[in-house]
């Protein structure tokens, strides 16, 4: 809520600043949100609280939508009533969040189902919380897989670690060309989820442990014997998995995808100068 900018504003932060840009579309979110935006805007403007609605988290799957409302006051009876229309009006699942990510609760419908997506033209589901992290274009993020499993060179005998693995995306489709698969991460929920996403898909081959890849206490963590390492990480990168794991594991072939040129430029570079500790990296 701007009142100088002619009230609340829905779009993204501007560089180093905390300023919302207004936008009415955004071509990079699924198009099914993308276009929410002027009616989000009318919604939040239309609360009693609309200046105690600091965001709203969006998930996408293949058949639902989920928006997340996070509110710092109480909504009242009429707010709620305008959120119950809005999910009807427009198709999507509705969700408060009023407190931390463990707080988040289904408002609309009450029961909704599990979101998901599909991999592998079908033939791989995987389900999600709305708060899990997820790629939120899947057209983008099924041409992110095939291109990284592709760059894995993967074979039947193929022993395979995956470190920040999410819900599974990439563990699954990569368990079904491999002999193991062990999934790591920090998130309890997201190491639950992509173990009920193995199960929910039939791999007998798959582990996810939980695991925070940025302590010390990495440095005396030997996971195993694998070939292949595929590394997903967040913005800040992986710095200490490419100084200390990776020359423990000494995979043949090193997949990493990241989110931010400066942090992949820099554990790139640490990775060419432990370069004897890896062979053949690509």
């Amino acid at each position: 809520m701007v009142p100088k900018k002619g009230g609340v504003l829905v779009g993204f932060r501007e560089k180093r600043k905390n300023y919302v840009t207004n936008l009415d579309m955004c071509m990079t979110l699924d198009s099914r949100l993308g276009r929410l935006l002027p009616s989000l805007r009318s919604l939040i403007a239309s609360f009693s609280i609309p200046d105690k609605v600091p965001q709203v988290e969006v998930a996408a799957g293949d058949r639902d939508v989920a928006l997340v409302f996070r509110h710092l006051a109480a909504l009242d009876s009429r707010d709620l009533g305008y959120l119950t229309s809005y999910g009807r009006t427009h198709q999507v699942q509705c969700y408060l969040q009023p407190g931390g990510k463990e707080s988040v609760w289904p408002y609309s419908p009450g029961q909704p189902p599990m979101l998901d997506y599909g991999l592998e033209n079908g033939n791989i589901k995987i389900q999600f919380f709305p708060t899990d992290f997820t790629q939120v274009n899947h057209t983008v993020n099924e041409s992110l897989v095939a291109t990284a499993l592709g760059e894995l060179e993967l074979g039947a005998e193929d022993r395979v670690l995956d470190l920040f693995c999410g819900v599974g995306n990439f563990s699954l489709p990569i368990a079904s060309r491999v002999s193991q698969v062990v999934g790591v991460e920090n998130d309890p929920a997201l190491v639950d989820r992509a173990s009920q996403n193995a199960s929910l898909n039939g791999f007998r081959n798959t582990e996810f442990q939980r695991r925070d890849l940025y302590k010390e206490s990495l440095n005396s963590w030997c996971p195993g014997s694998f070939n292949k390492l595929i590394i997903d990480p967040p913005r800040s990168g992986a710095q200490e998995v490419a100084m200390g794991l990776v020359p423990r594991v000494r995979p043949q072939r090193i997949v990493y995808v990241s989110c931010n040129p400066a942090t992949l430029a820099r554990d790139s570079a640490i990775l060419v100068r432990n370069n004897k500790c890896v062979r053949n990296m690509p």
